[in-house]
This record gives structure tokens, sequence and C-alpha cells, in this order.
């Protein structure tokens, strides 16, 4: 039977001897003996309910254990003599002790009669249950005892826990998902989606309060090259690099995202113009500066498109593509700067869709056609070559120039098949000048980058001859200076085997690009062709004269021989003449004309 101890108080023991409930109530003060029965009958009761009850029960008194029922003990796995007269601290959680302490000290002083709480209790076994305590203060022949009822919810807080940490799990994985909606995982920057939603809210709220804002479209130069030489993952750290020092040029509240590869957007809301073009300047000037990726030192410049928001009905979609044709028009004609948008560029941008379009049918049509301008032997005044420049009739916008569609070809890989037919038209007319009775002379042919690039280039020019029964030394292919700074081993060796079948080649446009005077010597070039904007400069004497006398000595020393592009009047062709230049063509000759009007008195029959 358990007991309980209530020191100096009940019994008829000593301060420490143990009594049972049944004890308590025989101290209760009584003379009748129906009374006294009712009493016994009451002893047993109470004591079968509290010893049997499957809550835990327990006394304390100066935060000792006095009492405390078979349930109780069974919780925490202990006997009777381990429990009485031990403090109710010991068998506290360290983190929960506080809170006992004040219960206990709240029950001394009488400040709260009743009290229930939740507690984490130690076993004897060294386990942790959580526990739910009922305490109520009460007084037992003037001492004051703390009463107490003891459930076990351990089973319902592992539950609420695991909920808990399936909450919480599934809360990261929400969060984990949106991140990956709304953020670029390689920059941390804001993505597309979440770019266009901002985008949306800003404009929807400059409807409303009139205030504008500035969408700004950025792609960077020359990133491709900087990807495919260093390899992927540099271009990554590349791309890391570049958002965070976006991040630092722009305020807190612009928005910036990357938009796709190496294209990014802004938002800076709420700016004047000025201040618009300002960030843009400074964008293009901190980007010019090197970036340190892994050991090695990449420059990039950047493009950037500016459209402003005008109100009215725009949307996501125009701002966004608004901004994306400046960007484009930055990149074509200016790099490292900004432009900003105007319906004009609109127009433009529509035109070079309507060409690349219509591009596709242009030669199933019979819409292009190979006009030819001689290019002369400056000591003889004979005509020594022709190039063939392709022109494109079309049928809504009549005649268009190549520097309008050449672009747009290589962009959209139109060129190869566009340059296999003037390859083979050019080849073709200059066997029939020749068959009929025309002295022989070369045919020159410019061939773009994506066509030297091609897997299949060499044999397709090598078949064309055959076909078209031209002998390899009557061709000749111009070649323009900014091809050689791209994939240089590949393109070296097919200019070699070119070489090798005895086809000419030339520089074009030399003096304009990169081209130091190492790859003269590495390439197989026969011929250097001056730039036009130096024979211009011929007459202004804007050092033209000794640009151009550089290049002719240069090229002469090479054993190369030299053509002057673009020679318009008698001065100029004076001085070429002097300067030992060997070939010319320009306007002071002919014009590009179609062969049914080509000036036949300047190629002498036999």
């Amino acid at each position: 039977m358990l007991r309980l101890i209530i020191s100096n108080g009940i019994g008829n023991g000593h301060a420490n001897h143990p009594f049972s409930v049944g004890d308590l109530i025989k101290q209760l003060p009584t003379n009748d003996k129906n009374q006294q029965g009712d009493v016994f009958l009451y002893q047993k009761i109470l004591e079968t309910l509290v010893e049997n009850s499957p809550i835990g029960i327990y006394i304390v008194e100066n935060g000792t254990y006095i009492y405390t029922n078979s349930s109780y003990m069974r919780l925490l796995g202990y006997e009777q003599d381990e429990l009485i007269r031990v403090s109710v601290l010991d068998f506290v959680h360290p983190e929960d002790i506080q809170l006992v302490k004040q219960l206990l000290e709240e029950g001394r002083l009488g400040e709260k009669d009743e009290a229930r709480l939740k507690l984490r209790k130690l076993k004897k076994d060294g386990g942790i249950i959580h526990t739910e305590i009922h305490s109520t203060t009460a007084s037992i022949c003037g001492r004051k005892v703390l009463f107490g009822s003891v459930t076990d919810i351990t089973e319902q807080v592992s539950t609420h826990l695991e909920f808990l940490e399936k909450h919480e799990a599934y809360e990261a994985l929400f969060r984990e998902m949106e991140e990956l909606a709304y953020h670029d995982p390689l920059t941390k920057l804001p993505n597309r989606k979440f770019f266009e939603t901002r985008l949306e809210q800003l404009i929807n709220y400059s409807k409303e309060s009139g205030r504008r804002f500035a969408v700004l479209f950025l792609d960077f130069d020359r990133f491709k090259f900087v990807n495919d030489s260093l390899g992927h993952q540099m271009g990554d750290e590349l791309l890391i690099m570049i958002a965070q020092r976006l991040k630092q040029i722009l305020r807190k509240t612009d928005t910036i995202s990357r938009f796709a590869g190496d294209e990014f957007t802004i938002i800076i809301p709420y700016a004047k113009k000025e201040e618009v073009i300002r960030t843009a300047e400074r964008i293009s000037n901190d980007m010019a500066n090197s970036f340190d990726v892994s050991g090695q030192l990449v420059t990039l410049s950047v493009s950037i498109g500016i459209a402003f928001s005008q109100g009215g009905e725009e949307n996501v979609f125009n701002l966004i593509h608004n901004a994306d044709t400046a960007m484009c028009y930055t990149k074509k004609y200016k790099r490292n700067s900004y432009t900003i948008y105007s319906e004009e560029l609109d127009q433009k941008a529509s035109y070079k869709l309507a060409i690349e379009r219509d591009l596709k049918q242009a030669i199933e049509n019979d819409e292009l056609e190979l006009y030819y301008q001689p290019i002369i032997d400056l000591n003889t005044q004979k005509v020594i070559a022709a190039e063939a420049l392709v022109r494109w009739h079309h049928p809504e916008l009549g005649l268009i120039s190549p520097n309008d569609f050449i672009a747009v070809a290589e962009e959209s890989g139109q060129i190869i098949p566009i340059g296999t037919w003037v390859l083979k038209t050019a080849c073709r007319q200059n066997k029939q000048w020749q068959d009929s009775g025309i002295p022989p002379f070369k045919v020159a042919v410019n061939i773009s980058t994506k066509q030297l690039q091609h897997y299949d280039f060499v044999e397709t020019v090598i078949k064309i001859l055959k076909e078209t029964a031209l002998e390899p030394q009557w061709l000749e292919l111009e070649v323009t200076e900014s091809i050689l700074l791209e994939d240089i081993e590949f393109i070296k060796e097919s200019l070699l085997k070119l070489k090798e079948v005895a086809i000419s080649l030339s520089i074009d446009d030399f003096g304009t690009g990169y081209t130091s005077l190492s790859y003269l010597r590495q390439y197989p070039f026969d011929k250097v062709k001056i730039d036009r904007s130096f024979i211009e400069d011929i007459n202004r004497d804007l050092n033209g004269k000794r640009i151009t006398s550089a290049i002719i000595s240069l090229a002469h020393s090479l054993n190369m021989s030299v053509v002057a592009e673009g020679i318009e009047n008698q001065s100029q062709l004076e001085y070429l003449s002097e300067e030992r230049c060997d070939e010319g063509q320009g306007y002071f000759f002919s014009r590009p004309m179609p062969v049914d009007s080509l000036h036949l008195d300047l190629l002498e029959k036999e």
C-alpha cells in the first residue's frame, strides 16, 4: 500500500513515519459511531480511487514529495522510497526547472490556488516524458501542500511535433520551390517570371499615380566567345560576378533579374531620364573593368537598351520588347553603350523581321542576282578580276542592299545556302565569259565567317569548281579581317586546303580590325585589300596617305599584292599609283553592275 508523510503534522508516529491515505481521513474529528463508520467507508473508497487511478497523483510539501500513487511511480519508473522526501526538481527537465520553482513559490505564498502547466519529466531510465500538470494548493492540519495530478501527453506531443516537423519540411520545400520559381539558381537574382510580375505591378501603379519608370535590357558582348574559350564553369563564375557588380551599382529600389543566358533586365522606378542615363553609363563603365575569373582576366562590354514607360495601354511584353529592340540596335551599331527606344527603331526591327522571313524564299523564287565590279590593274589599266556582289530583288520592298540582309542571313544561318548560291553563280558566270572569248580573269567572292567555319566548306568549293568546270586559279575568295579572330586553327587549316588547290585568297577591309602582323605571316593570303575609309582620307590628308602607304609597304614585304577599294577620283588613283599599289576598284572605274549592264569594253576579247 502506498504511504504518505507529513512532517510534524499528521499521524501517531514520528515525523517521518509514512501513512496511508486512509490515515489522513482517520484524523478527521468525530464522536458519532455512525459517522465513524461512514468515514471508514470513505477511507476505503478514497484509497481505492487514488491508488488505482490511471492518472498520476502526488502531494508535495516544501518542494519534496510526501505522497505519490502507483500510476505516478510507473510514469517515472521509480519505487516509493526513491521518491518520498526527494525534491520534485530532481525529476524535472532542466529547461523547465524555473517554471516549477515559480509554481512552488506561488503555492507557498498563496498567490495562486490552482495551476495548469506542461512539463517535461525525467524518467529513471534517462528518458523524457511530456506531462500535463494540474496542481491545487491545500492546507492539512495547518500545513500548506500541493495536490497534483499528472497526465502523460508524450504521444500527443510527439504527434504534434511530428506534424510540426512535417509542416516545417513542407514550408521549407515550399520556400525552395518558390525560390526556384522566382529566382535564378546560379546568380540568386530574380528570374524572368519575377521580373515580369514586378513590372506588371509597376505598370498598374504607374497608371494610377502617373509616375514613370524605365526598363533596361542588357546583353554582354563577346560572352559566348569567353564561354566557349574558357569553358561553361568559368562562364558561370563570370555570370555570378556580373550579377554581384550590377547589384552594387543599382539602388535598393531598383529591380534586377537574370532574364536569360547573358541577358539581364533592370527596372528603375520613379527616376528622371537623366538619372537613368547616368545609371546606364555607370553600368557600361563598370562592366568594362576586367573580371578576375579563376586567375583569368576577362574583359567584356555591355550593350544596353532603355525603354521609358509612357502610360496608356503599354504592357509587360511591349516594354520588354522595346528595351530589347533598343539593345539590339546598340549591339549592332554601337557596342559598350546604350540606346533609348523610339518608334523608328521598332520600324527598323519590323523591317529586319520581314527580311529574315522573306529571305528564306529568295533563292527558291529566283530573287537574288549578282552584280560585278571590275578590279583594275593600276599599271596596265586592264581588268584582272571582278568582285561578285549579291543583290536581292524583293517583290514588295524593291532592291535591297547587302548591308540590310547579309547580317540577317548570318544571324539566322541562311548565309550558308545563300553563300553557296553566290559561289556557284559567280563560277558559272566566269566560265561563260571565258567560253565567249573574253580573256580569263579572276572572280572574287566574299566569304562569311559562318561559311568558313562550316564543316564541309572546302569540299563545297571544290565540288562547285568541278560542276562549273572553272579552273581554281580563276577563283578568288575574300575573307574579312575579323574572321581571323574566330576559331583560328580551324580557319587556318581550311585556308591552307583552299590554297593547295590553287584558289587565290585575299584579306578584305584590312586596317579596320585587330589583325596583327603575325596573322599576315601565318595565313596563306595572296592579296590585301585596303579598306575604302583610308582611301577616302587620301584627299583630306587625315593620315590616310601614311596609313595607305604603310599597308602597301607591309604587304609587298610579305610578297602580297595590294588592292585599293573605293577609288572615286583621279587624285586618289595618282597617289596609289605613285605608292605602287597593284590593283584598284571603285566608282572611278565602274559601279557594281548586273551582267547585262557591265561595261564589256573593259573586258577586251582576244
